[in-house]
């Protein structure tokens, strides 16, 4: 796992715990009981959660087999000239997106068998023999 993963994964905890909060207060506000404390933790959790959702969307890592374009609203041609190399990245939260590509070799067996191959059923290619001076 990568740090803007787990980044992430405190924001997503951070507003769960702020839900959680919220639905407490309510309970206690319904019952006459105080809710003391209650509202600066919210507060808190809150300002955690969107500050760590900021950060983990601005945050990417590419993986050293993997090369990243990223998509842009604010360049001129919508995406960055140059890509993304591995290691932890910066991009503008919210307004930029990373798309991955491998770079690593690939193989691929296509066959016309149905239980051979990557995909399931035919996914041979057929090439049509041409007789010399026929272009149609």
């Amino acid at each position: 796992m990568n740090i803007s993963g787990v980044i992430q994964g405190i924001a997503t905890l951070a507003w769960i715990a702020f839900l959680g909060v919220i639905g407490t207060m309510a309970v206690r506000a319904s019952r006459n009981q105080p809710a003391k404390g209650f509202g600066s933790l919210a507060v808190i959790l809150l300002v955690a959660g969107i500050l760590l959702t900021t950060v983990g969307a601005g945050l990417v890592f590419i993986q050293p087999e993997e090369r990243g374009i990223v998509v842009s609203a604010f360049a001129a041609k919508g995406y960055r000239e140059e890509s993304l190399q591995p290691g932890l990245r910066w991009i503008i939260p919210f307004a930029e997106q990373v798309t991955l590509y491998p770079i690593s070799r690939q193989t691929y067996t296509m066959a016309s068998a149905a239980g051979e191959g990557q995909v399931v059923g035919d996914d041979s290619i057929r090439a049509h023999k041409r007789r010399a001076g026929n272009f149609n």
